[in-house]
């Protein structure tokens, strides 16, 4: 049987049995080997079914949107804003938002669209007050490189990662059409008023980041979610909600941060603003340099990216020397902004 040309009928089940349809976040190979030997073994005489790879599956059923188009609800309702700016002797005021949502959206779909689920890297969205992030592995797929993504605004490549997931994305009215992207971001941007993007890779193509940078007349101490009706704090509710917009002060920080890490990440952060070794580090916290208290409270910071090391290669170095990150210090300034 040949692959329904609608793949949104066909991922919501509606042209093949929910069992004959099995969904994979990533490209792991095992497991998808697995799932082929089993419809080619056909014990339940189902005729064979499809593995479709790149969407998680729950319960039987695929997680849509995709994954890193749920950010999307989340930057929408918490981090854009509309700013409206008074014109003296004007009766109509100008508005415009810190970022145009079409712009994101583009941006980061484009990312679910041409990122590797061959790479088991996750696709990392970063806000701060001034930008927004969208990193995702590989890079651009050739002849796109370096030079062409900062100097074409229209960018045309002649082959494409995850035509299905592009096919599937163009169902969602989430993407137009191929080579259209880049195109509509910089438009989007132009008609709010906002800096042009950053597109960026390296000579290898191994990383494709975008940039998207707040409007200008936006003063960095003002951008906010939008109201709510019933409450106008920010709810985190769990560890990646915090990395993903450590931007956003709220008095919940602390508590999720003492309940999934441990209760001295502030002070740990604070003391490692100064570049020093462990053992002056747990001394200054009046506790022993054991193995223990090195896994209970430092590991867990440099896995998460706050905390850096000297010899980042050397781990267990004698001499290693540790230090706060640029994102652990702007998750310092939340602990300490009330």
């Amino acid at each position: 049987m040949a692959l329904p040309v609608n793949i949104e009928i066909l991922i919501n089940g509606q042209a093949i049995e929910w069992d004959r349809l099995k969904f994979k976040k990533g490209w792991n190979p095992e497991d998808i080997l697995h799932s082929i030997c089993a419809f080619a073994n056909d014990i339940n005489n189902w005729g064979g079914g499809y593995v479709i790879v790149g969407i998680a599956e729950k319960n039987g059923r695929p997680v849509l949107p995709p994954e890193g188009l749920n950010a999307l609800s989340f930057i929408k309702e918490q981090v854009i804003a509309e700013h409206v700016q008074k014109v003296p002797h004007r009766a109509e005021a100008n508005r415009f938002y810190n970022f145009p949502f079409e712009a994101v959206e583009e941006a980061l779909s484009n990312a679910v669209y041409h990122k590797s689920y061959e790479l088991d890297k996750p696709i990392e969205v970063q806000i701060w007050l001034g930008q927004i992030e969208i990193l995702s592995f590989p890079g651009p797929v050739p002849p796109v490189d370096a030079k062409i993504l900062a100097t074409q605004r229209r960018i045309v490549a002649r082959d494409y990662r995850n035509r299905r997931i592009g096919d599937l994305l163009k169902e969602l009215h989430l993407t137009e059409g191929r080579g259209t992207g880049i195109p509509k971001i910089y438009r989007a941007l132009e008609s709010n008023g906002s800096p042009e993007p950053l597109l960026e890779t390296d000579r290898d193509c191994t990383y494709f980041l975008t940039v998207i940078y707040a409007h200008p007349e936006i003063p960095g101490d003002v951008i906010k979610k939008k109201k709510s009706d019933q409450d106008n704090a920010f709810v985190f509710s769990n560890l990646e909600e915090i990395l993903a917009f450590t931007n956003q002060a709220g008095g919940q920080v602390l508590g999720i941060l003492n309940d999934q890490v441990h209760q001295r990440v502030g002070e740990v952060l604070r003391i490692l603003l100064t570049q020093m070794r462990r053992t002056e580090l747990f001394e200054r916290m009046g506790l022993s340099n054991h193995t223990k208290n090195r896994k209970k409270y430092l590991d867990p910071l440099i896995d998460l990216g706050w905390v850096k090391m000297e010899f980042p290669n050397k781990r267990t170095s004698p001499v290693q020397r540790y230090k706060t990150t640029d994102s652990g210090k702007e998750l310092l300034r939340l602990i300490t902004i009330n």
